[in-house]
């Protein structure tokens, strides 16, 4: 039985009676739920949707109750569009900027939302006794036709271009001068310069007895302990990795909840030293268009069941946000280290396979 199984199995036994989706009511209290547009427009970072809601009354001088109600739909429609284009320029894409930056800075992007809001899919059309319309419409975030296919290709390239190195201009060559026998004098006798005596070939053995070590690390870690979350369940308790483990892992998972996180679309992940341990560094472009960067699931047992996750989740403590925004966090210079390490034989970073469990809805 595999280590996921293991833990799906001990956690089935109890976890039915935790509620895995929220009601309508739940929502405004859920971090994975921005309410936008005048509570007329929802981003489920779960869920990975955009919603919106228009409303549209019908005309009060109409002989005819058909074209009454067409009049109505069609304005509910139109402002169902127009409450959808302003939920996703709220959309939070990194800790710093929002779809409508890039929709400020770039034609392009521009010019791709504006189609993705054309194709939007109308999922529910009401019409009351009082013949006000209703519309609701939603766009997907990530896969085909996405917010993500919009903005993301962005949103990872242009940090990857703040750091690069800069590139400097070659210098003109220039041609080597002409080399010049020193002057003698006319009565001295010019000595044949002796012949150079080869080295034996030999090869360099290193010292056993030698001192010198490559210096570990960088700064000491900082030793930050986590504030503890509510009183939970104990079947709620997510195991985390236990050093000696060495893999391979098919993802990570960052225990996140008791921090107060709130999600985004591209967070990012760093040690205690300000590394870039997970983010727009080091994922494949084409992944986080079709999936996401990270996953946001509801519960323990939703996490570990996720195709995102695999069959050997590497979990990790989450120590603390990053800054006040509550979005990007910080794990221990060790964990980081581990994380990178085991991506780099695993590759489940560039794939986006990574997890955060934050705090379950309120």
């Amino acid at each position: 039985m595999t280590r996921r199984n293991t833990l799906l199995a001990a956690l089935s036994l109890t976890l039915l009676s935790l509620p895995i989706l929220p009601t309508q009511a739940q929502l405004d209290g859920d971090p994975y739920v921005d309410v936008v547009a005048q509570g007329k427009g929802r981003i489920n970072y779960a869920a990975g949707v955009v919603k919106a809601t228009g409303y549209g009354a019908p005309p009060t001088k109409s002989q005819n109750p058909a074209q009454a109600r067409l009049m109505a739909m069609g304005a509910a429609k139109a402002d169902a569009l127009r409450n959808l284009a302003m939920a996703v320029s709220s959309i939070q894409v990194t800790a710093t900027t929002k779809v409508k930056n890039y929709l400020t800075e770039s034609d392009t992007v521009e010019t791709k939302v504006t189609a993705i809001l054309q194709n939007a899919r109308i999922i529910s059309e009401t019409i009351g006794k009082d013949g006000m319309a209703s519309v609701t419409v939603e766009i997907p975030m990530y896969g085909r036709g996405s917010v993500a296919s919009a903005v993301m290709a962005e949103a990872i390239m242009e940090p990857r271009r703040a750091v690069e190195p800069r590139r400097l201009e070659p210098e003109p060559r220039r041609e080597p001068e002409p080399r010049r026998e020193p002057e003698r004098a006319p009565s001295a006798r010019r000595e044949p310069e002796p012949e150079p005596i080869p080295l034996p070939e030999r090869g360099i053995k290193t010292n056993p007895r030698d001192p010198f070590k490559e210096p570990r690390g960088g700064a000491k870690p900082i030793k930050v302990e986590p504030r503890k979350p509510k009183a939970e369940p104990k079947n709620y308790h997510l195991p985390i990795t236990s050093p000696i483990e060495e893999g391979p892992f098919t993802s990570v998972i960052v225990d996140c909840r008791g921090l107060g996180i709130q999600a985004v679309m591209s967070p990012k992940i760093y040690d205690t030293n300000g590394r870039e341990v997970y983010g727009t560094l080091n994922v494949d472009v084409d992944y986080a268009i079709e999936i996401g960067i990270v996953g946001y699931p509801r519960s323990v047992e939703e996490a570990l069941a996720s195709k995102r996750a695999g069959e050997n989740p590497f979990v990790v403590r989450a120590l603390r946000a990053k800054d006040s925004s509550k979005i990007d966090i910080v794990l221990s210079n060790e964990d980081g280290r581990r994380i990178l390490e085991a991506s780099r034989r695993d590759g489940f970073l560039e794939k986006c396979r990574v997890i955060l469990l934050c705090d379950p809805v309120r």
